[in-house]
């Protein structure tokens, strides 16, 4: 793995390959898009707000914390010892998540309400994490990998995706999106030419071909 073309590979991999992060295929780069939110904060999240937006799934504004654990919150399970490294440790406090949409009273706009993130439906939640890595695949060039893309997004949401990429105004560094979907309404010869679509299934061993 020391020789150049070796080193090449691994380098794409590492850097200009966006993939699907462990077994969660329902909230796909849930890490990923909390260590964004934690490392550039400011950025990211002005980044993901008006990405949001554009998706008109009404959110006026984003919220973030990081929750500071104590010894207490920690697990019975774990001895003193662990529970002070994982305490000093920045990856186990975990980010808090409120968004806020436009109230209306006697159908007048009001405050901004706040909602807790987990009493957002399943497809503003995968939106959400969705977010950022599409926008770092169209703004650098990456190809970004997606499991089941259609799942929990309204049919529209999953064009408006598959656009972004297919737009010389919007992929203007050639970001490539490769996904698998259930959902034949997207496999039209405006989105995708021949050779783009691949169907597969399941052979007598399980495995997928």
């Amino acid at each position: 793995f020391n020789g150049s073309i070796a080193s090449e590979v691994l380098s794409w991999f590492d850097g200009a390959l966006i993939g699907l992060e462990g077994a969660d295929g329902h909230y796909p780069f849930r890490e990923y898009t909390r260590n964004a939110l934690k490392t550039k904060p400011a950025k990211n999240k002005n980044d993901l707000l008006k990405f949001l937006r554009i998706a008109d799934l009404g959110i006026a504004d984003v919220e973030t914390s990081i929750k500071k654990l104590t010894l207490d919150d920690l697990p019975p399970l774990f001895n003193e010892e662990t529970k002070k490294e994982m305490i000093q440790s920045e990856e186990f406090h975990p980010l808090v998540i409120s968004m806020y949409h436009q109230g209306y009273v006697a159908g007048r706009k009001s405050d901004l309400v706040k909602f807790g993130f987990g009493m957002e439906s399943a497809g503003t939640q995968k939106m959400f994490y969705l977010a950022l890595p599409i926008i770092d695949a169209l703004r650098n060039g990456k190809t970004l990998i997606i499991d089941e893309l259609d799942s929990s997004l309204h049919p529209l949401l999953s064009q408006y995706i598959v656009g972004l990429f297919n737009s010389e105004v919007t992929n203007r560094s050639g970001g490539q999106l490769i996904f698998a979907t259930h959902n034949i309404s997207l496999l039209t010869d405006q989105n995708f030419r021949r050779d783009q679509v691949w169907f597969v299934e399941k052979n007598e061993l399980g495995s997928t071909g």
